[in-house]
């Protein structure tokens, strides 16, 4: 693999985005999840055997992901170099294969969707699009709480939609950057701290965290250079990722959200409800400035920015191993 797939995977997001169609590879391995889900996960188990079988299903997923992405790499490859045509196509073509990890593009188009529904004051047509989001109760959200919720599904996303994906994908390519995402696909839907998933579920979180250990301090890294080449308070950045990144529920999560609260002067979490039960998640930052609108183009010039920064270390990399 060259080092030029990584630029063409983010090249391809800026172009295509993630389109929302039923074959997308994501949808796909969501897909295989219910699958093994439906067949394995069964009310009457006991926790012993709801967490064997989350076992199985972690192991099951990750290798036909990963045998499938590995296989299609290799083929193209292969048949490239079997008719002579010139490497760079299937560099061009991995690249598209990894910007579906991606999601810079998305999530921009997502943010700048609800800031504007919400700077016109259309409060219940944002709430929807923020229901799209999170996973939590929108339906009594005011302005404020809209974009704490946007706010922080942003910043928790540039590790797990571009960081991530980049990292694995310049160290593996294909099969690497798909391993990935079917980790964190497999954390996103059975990964939740439930009575149906806590123990169904347990392998996959936990698997989600050790991958998304090393990624997520590359982020806190990135976010900060961000701040500090564009000027915008990097040491209220540093303060809150070593004062306030531990009190969030993941080991990982916590560090983007922490540091995104201290550039911005904002102050996150706070209480949530989910399926009407509140939850509430410990506070990070200061509420210097109260949360408005126009801070969600804020997140999202953090988020380009950091993409920038990735798609160029990430390069580096790729040429180091490569």
């Amino acid at each position: 693999m060259n080092w030029s797939v990584i630029v063409f995977s983010w090249i391809w997001d800026r172009v295509l985005g993630d389109p929302r169609v039923s074959w997308h590879p994501v949808c796909l391995v969501g897909n295989l999840i219910s699958y093994f889900e439906n067949k394995w996960l069964g009310s009457a188990d006991s926790a012993e055997t709801k967490r064997r079988k989350g076992f199985y299903l972690l192991i099951s997923v990750l290798t036909i992901t990963t045998l499938i992405a590995g296989g299609l790499q290799w083929l193209l490859l292969a048949a490239l170099d079997y008719a002579g045509l010139p490497p760079l196509i299937g560099w061009v073509l991995l690249g598209l294969g990894i910007s579906m990890t991606l999601s810079i593009r998305s999530l921009g188009e997502a943010g700048r969707e609800i800031e504007k529904l919400l700077q016109d004051n259309h409060l219940e047509e944002a709430r929807i699009k923020v229901s799209w989001i999170v996973g939590r109760d929108t339906e009594q959200m005011d302005e404020s709480d809209m974009t704490r919720a946007t706010v922080e599904t942003i910043a928790e996303n540039i590790t797990d939609g571009i960081i991530a994906p980049l990292f694995y994908g310049a160290i593996g390519g294909l099969a690497f950057a798909w391993f990935y995402r079917a980790t964190n696909t497999l954390d996103s839907m059975v990964g939740y701290k439930n009575e149906k998933y806590m123990d169904f579920g347990r392998y996959s979180a936990l698997w989600d965290d050790v991958m998304n250990y090393i990624p997520a301090r590359i982020t806190g890294v990135l976010l900060i250079l961000v701040a500090l080449f564009s000027l915008n308070r990097p040491i209220g950045a540093i303060k809150m990722w070593f004062r306030d990144a531990e009190k969030h529920p993941s080991p990982n999560s916590g560090i983007p959200e922490s540091i995104v609260a201290g550039i911005l002067e904002v102050q996150l979490g706070g209480q949530n409800f989910y399926g009407g039960v509140p939850s509430f998640r410990t506070q990070m930052g200061d509420p210097i400035e109260k949360l408005s609108h126009y801070h969600i183009s804020e997140v999202i010039f953090l988020l380009e920015g950091v993409s920038f920064l990735g798609i160029v270390l990430f390069s580096f990399v790729g040429a180091m191993i490569y």
